[in-house]
C-alpha cells in the first residue's frame, strides 16, 4: 500500500532509561490494572505499556493509543517517543496537556521525543496518549509504547528565562 510504513517508530520509556531500538518488552505484571490506592504516596510510579499499536488516521485525526488510570494525588507523567513522516502526540492528564509535531524523514528509523505533564487529580483520573498524521493520512506501526506516571510532594511550573 502506497503510504504504508511498517517498522516500530515509537518508545514510550521510564525517565532516565535510554532508548534502545532492540529493546526487549517489559515484564508483564500479576497485579490488576489500574490503581490499587484511592491517594498516591509521593514516589509510587504508576505504568502502563502496550506492546504495539498500528496507527492509521486520516489527515489531521487523533485516535487513543493508550490510556494509564491513577489515583488522586500530584503527578509528574512523561513519555519518550519516536515517530514517522509528520505526527502529532498529545499527553492529556484531564485538561493538563504537552504535545509534540514532528516531521520524520523516512531514512532514520527512530527520532525521540519527550512529552511531560505536572497534574494535580483530586480524585482518581486517567492520562491519555493520542497521536495522528497531520496534513495526509497515514499509517505505521508503533512499538514499545510506556506512560509512566510519577507521584511528587510538589512542584512548580514556570516560565523559561
Amino acid at each position: 500500500m502506497a503510504g504504508d510504513v511498517r517498522r516500530p517508530l515509537m518508545y514510550l520509556l521510564a525517565v532516565a532509561v535510554p532508548m534502545l531500538t532492540s529493546a526487549a518488552p517489559a515484564a508483564r505484571s500479576s497485579q490488576p490494572e489500574g490503581p490499587v490506592r484511592v491517594m498516591a504516596t509521593p514516589g509510587d510510579v504508576f505504568a502502563g505499556y502496550k506492546t504495539e499499536f498500528l496507527l492509521s488516521t486520516g489527515a489531521n485525526q487523533q485516535v487513543v493509543v493508550g490510556r494509564l488510570n491513577v489515583p488522586a494525588g500530584a503527578f509528574t507523567t512523561v513519555d519518550n517517543s519516536g515517530y514517522a513522516r509528520t505526527i502529532r502526540c498529545v499527553l492529556d492528564s484531564q485538561g493538563d496537556w504537552d504535545r509534540s509535531i514532528v516531521t520524520f524523514d523516512g531514512v532514520t528509523p527512530n527520532m525521540p521525543i519527550v512529552l511531560t505533564v505536572n497534574h494535580v487529580f483530586p480524585a482518581p483520573g486517567t492520562v491519555t496518549l493520542s497521536c495522528g498524521f497531520d496534513f495526509q493520512s497515514g499509517r505505521t506501526l508503533l512499538q514499545f509504547i510506556k506512560i509512566d506516571a510519577i507521584a511528587a510532594a510538589g512542584w512548580s511550573n514556570t516560565t523559561l528565562t
